[in-house]
């Protein structure tokens, strides 16, 4: 109902309303709308949740508004982050949520791929895995020495996410911290979602931490529970491709393959064959066995491989800076970023001699040879961040 007079909740035909029934005031909602934008800065700082609502007209609002970016919630508290198309009509709401480029009404966890733009004219990418990062000055200040010595195009999160956050308010605040020295370099950023069913650290369920996270600035959010980075040249073509599975997705050889499948079709749609690699949150935990070189969990790796994936980098609970290998796979650990976690002990340097993260590098090569991502571990301490 649209206001009339200046009572506001006066409206034409009142007296033949059926009481208790709902009544909507558009009026009342444009301008709410209109002072929601005001108080965020502009339509672009905002992604409203659609199941405040539930409503096709009120997103057809929001849209209209200049709003483009949304959150849904389908499945329990799997979060997906999606992108309003141009030009789509809203006859209602699961119209709405096809009109996304991620539409997921009927399978959130399905993976869409996201499109990622190498940098002009480099032909290559790199994307920086931060494991367990922490708020406190020290860690804030070794992600800012990351990626002024790496230049990452991407960042990616990945570890125990909590930041020793006690409740949704104290993990916002951290995660702002944590974020602010990719956001005053324009480094956008993404992470590796977390089980809706499971605490993280501090307790806090997955759920949480996986809305919170997504819905921060300089976010890409993940699409689901594994998510696909295409990586394209300056002509659109596809140079390579990263994969992003999140708690649980890759633990036995059979998880892997379900989770991967959701990708096949995203993969069938791009132009180009370049070399894959792929950030998991809980890889097994390769170790290789002593003065024999072999590795355990072999089948997941082979998985991977029959994808064309042939580069890992997994989190490791234990904080492991190591690699493995299985054949012609290289498998390397994330370590830990946060200067809070428990190092190896004893002083200050010493203590977080180990912090740091890994470079994710797509390697271009020239004529008939064929581009490869390469991964290694950067300490921190060789940039100097181990001094108080």
């Amino acid at each position: 109902m649209n206001k009339i007079n200046d009572n506001l909740y006066t409206f034409e035909g009142q007296q033949d309303i059926v009481s208790p029934q709902l009544v909507y005031y558009p009026a009342i909602i444009r301008e709410n709308i209109r002072k929601m934008i005001d108080i965020a800065g502009g339509a672009a700082r905002l992604w409203p949740h659609i199941k405040t609502h539930k409503m096709a007209e009120v997103v057809q609002m929001q849209i209209e508004a200049g709003i483009d970016r949304f959150v849904s919630n389908y499945n329990g508290d799997a979060i997906n982050a999606v992108r309003m198309k141009k030009g789509v009509g809203v006859p209602d709401l699961d119209a709405v949520l096809s009109g996304f480029e991620n539409n997921s009404t009927e399978d959130p966890s399905a993976s869409a791929y996201i499109e990622v733009k190498a940098p002009e004219g480099s032909g290559g990418f790199s994307m920086l895995v931060l494991s367990s990062p922490d708020a406190d000055r020290y860690s804030v200040r070794a992600i800012g020495a990351l990626l002024d010595s790496e230049k990452p195009g991407m960042v990616v999160f990945c570890g125990d996410l909590s930041a020793g956050a006690e409740d949704r308010a104290s993990l916002a605040e951290a995660w702002d911290a944590i974020i602010a020295p990719l956001n005053e370099r324009g480094i956008s950023w993404s992470f590796l979602p977390k089980a809706v069913t499971e605490g993280d650290g501090g307790g806090l369920p997955g759920s949480m931490i996986n809305e919170v996270l997504g819905t921060r600035e300089g976010c890409v959010a993940p699409t689901g529970s594994t998510s696909l980075l295409m990586l394209s040249d300056a002509k659109g073509k596809t140079v390579g491709s990263v994969w992003m599975t999140g708690e649980g997705a890759a633990e036995t050889s059979e998880k892997l393959s379900a989770e991967l499948e959701k990708g096949r079709e995203a993969l069938g749609e791009t132009d180009g064959d370049g070399p894959g690699a792929l950030i998991a949150a809980d890889l097994p935990e390769f170790v290789a066995s002593e003065g024999t070189g072999e590795t355990s969990g072999a089948s997941v790796f082979d998985t991977a491989v029959s994808e064309g994936i042939t580069c890992f980098v997994a989190a490791s609970s234990e904080g492991r800076t190591d690699s493995v290998s299985s054949g012609s796979i290289t498998c390397v650990f994330a370590g830990s970023v946060g200067y809070s976690k428990n190092g190896l002990g004893g002083r200050f340097e010493y203590n977080n001699s180990m912090r740091g993260g890994v470079l994710l590098t797509l390697v271009p090569q020239s004529g008939e040879r064929k581009s490869y991502f390469n991964a290694e571990y950067v300490y921190t301490a060789d940039l100097g961040m181990n001094s108080r």
